[in-house]
């Protein structure tokens, strides 16, 4: 017990102690605990507890709004990923049309030397030129392929470091709030 809270108390007992005298010991002690049990400037009226109440609703309701920026943020992240990935989709489409379109090309070429073959021998040595120019076009397209696997692998550790970021600030801000909150709630109803 503090020295301004034995001081007070000792005040309480004098003042009982007279009120018994004049009112008697019932009505002294109905007296006495009727009143606070700290100074009367230390009691919350109604208007502390408005202000309270609307200091608390600005602070909510600013974080919701950050916390709200913040999800726009990560929409508009996404956004940006999704197209991303619609040009690699559309790469992947121009890339299977033209492997369609050569490998249709290389059928066709087989298929003349497989009915020219038997009669001329001189033909065979272009069909080796035609297969050495498929093959680079595939050392191309087996170039292209690593590349976009690497460029795909690069954006989604990207992605993912980001998304780890915003959850953990979300998290971390939710957390702040709701500390905030609770601290405000239990301050005022201890108080």
């Amino acid at each position: 017990m503090s020295g301004n809270e034995s001081l007070r108390e000792s005040r309480r007992l004098a003042l009982l102690s007279r009120l018994v005298d004049t009112l008697g010991e019932e009505e002294a002690s109905t007296l006495v605990e009727s009143l606070p049990p700290v100074p009367w400037d230390r009691l919350a009226t109604k208007e502390d507890l408005r202000a309270t109440e609307d200091r608390l609703r600005i602070e909510m309701n600013t974080g919701f709004d950050r916390v709200d920026a913040q999800f726009k943020g990560v929409q508009a992240q996404f956004e940006g990923v999704y197209a991303q990935f619609e040009r690699v989709d559309a790469k992947f489409d121009r890339m299977e049309a033209q492997f369609k379109a050569q490998f249709k090309g290389v059928y066709a070429q087989f298929e003349r030397v497989d009915a020219e073959f038997k009669g001329v021998y001189a033909q065979f040595e272009r069909v080796d030129a035609q297969f050495e120019r498929v093959d680079a076009q595939f050392e191309v397209v087996h170039a292209e392929f690593k590349d976009l696997r690497g460029e795909m692998k690069a954006m989604e550790g990207r992605l993912l470091l980001q998304m780890a970021r915003l959850s953990r600030t979300l998290v971390f801000t939710m957390v702040g709030f709701a500390l905030a909150i609770w601290g405000s709630v239990l301050a005022v109803g201890l108080g």
